[in-house]
């Protein structure tokens, strides 16, 4: 059934994506093709192409962030949640499929934004970025897995991990505030915007004792080490990583609770 709905999910927001992945594909054709005919990264043409090539970009992320959301909103807590809780499934089932959709078009939308920028930069240094030669990428290769705690493919694979987890905390962040604010009879998106609000902030405080805990940790690296140093060290850069990775994880858990504890049982929808 999770399936069913998933492809439900799928199809029924799949056209204002599709649309916004041929805007980044077509505005990504158009900026690599005029920086190809204007070359000098210094004319005012490419100058200009670039800063709108980066707005539309950011504004194209944004409305995909928030329509994924919206839709959540729209289709669980408002008058046209009334169709989607009568659906013969659990509502567990509806919460899953629906963040596994919104998920899925973030991740795709900033790997779509990554290639872009890719070509961008291939297009802005006339394809430099091929040029390196194969003892260039051995020598940064041994450089890399010199200085830090892991290997550059594992590296990007933890990166990759971190990001698709970063995404999927801010969508059950909003899934969260969002359950809360239905909550209430009146008002419920202006409560869900406060409830979002006031978990930001409690995340903000929760992070910074965090990091202080780690910064601590490095100042100790420091104080001990026998001479001076100019980079992080590996053990307190590893302790940042996996515990900003760690406490990542403790949010999602926590707003998933939220989320499915409401709409299991407590959904409001008058």
């Amino acid at each position: 059934m999770l399936g069913k709905l998933f492809k439900h999910e799928l199809k029924g927001t799949s056209k204002v994506m599709l649309l916004l992945f041929g805007i980044i594909t077509a505005i990504t054709v158009l900026a690599v093709i005029t920086l190809c005919i204007s070359p000098n990264a210094g004319s005012a043409i490419s100058s200009t192409i670039l800063v709108l090539y980066i707005l539309s970009l950011v504004a194209i992320y944004i409305v995909a962030v928030v329509y994924v959301c919206w839709h959540f909103y729209k289709t669980t807590y408002s008058d046209q949640g009334y169709l989607t809780h009568t659906l013969p499934v659990g509502p567990l089932a509806l919460l899953h499929s629906k963040l596994l959709t919104a998920l899925l078009w973030i991740v795709v939308t900033t790997i779509l934004i990554a290639l872009s920028l890719f070509a961008m930069l291939t297009a802005a240094t006339g394809g430099a970025v091929f040029s390196i030669t194969p003892e260039e990428w051995d020598m940064l290769m041994h450089s890399w897995d010199s200085e830090n705690f892991l290997p550059l493919p594992w590296f990007i694979v933890y990166m990759f991990v971190f990001a698709v987890l970063a995404i999927l905390h801010f969508i059950m962040m909003v899934y969260a505030a969002a359950s809360v604010g239905q909550l209430f009879s009146n008002n419920k998106l202006a409560f869900s915007v406060v409830a979002g609000v006031l978990f930001y902030f409690a995340e903000q405080l929760i992070s910074v004792i965090a990091l202080l805990t780690v910064l601590s940790g490095f100042f100790r690296d420091i104080a001990s080490a026998e001479s001076g140093i100019d980079v992080v060290p590996v053990s307190s850069f590893t302790t940042f990583l996996n515990g900003s990775l760690f406490v990542t994880i403790a949010f999602i858990v926590v707003y998933y609770l939220i989320s499915a504890v409401i709409i299991r049982k407590h959904v409001n929808l008058d």
